[in-house]
C-alpha cells in the first residue's frame, strides 16, 4: 500500500508543478501580449484574427511558447518568399 500512496501523492503533485510552468507561459490581456510583443493594446485586438491568441471569457490570453514559435514561422516564411 505504501507504494501506491506514493504514486498518488507524487501524481498529485505533477498537477502543482505543470500549473506553475503555464501560469509563466501565459499572458492574459492584450496589455500583456502587446508588452511582450511590443504592440499597443489596440493593435493587439486589431491583429487578433492574424496573430495566435485565445479567448478566456473577454479576455485575449495567449501563450509565450506559442507566439515565439510563431514570429519564428513569420521570419522563416519572410526569407522564403525573398529568395
Amino acid at each position: 500500500m505504501n507504494e501506491q500512496q506514493n504514486s498518488i501523492n507524487a501524481a498529485s503533485e505533477k498537477p502543482q508543478q505543470g500549473q506553475s510552468a503555464l501560469a509563466d507561459d501565459m499572458l492574459h490581456g492584450a496589455d500583456a501580449i502587446g508588452s511582450f510583443l511590443g504592440l499597443k493594446p489596440r493593435q493587439v485586438y486589431h491583429q487578433r484574427k492574424r496573430l495566435p491568441v485565445f479567448q478566456i471569457g473577454a479576455a485575449l490570453c495567449a501563450r509565450k511558447s506559442t507566439l515565439l514559435r510563431w514570429i519564428t514561422e513569420q521570419e522563416a516564411k519572410a526569407q522564403v518568399e525573398r529568395a
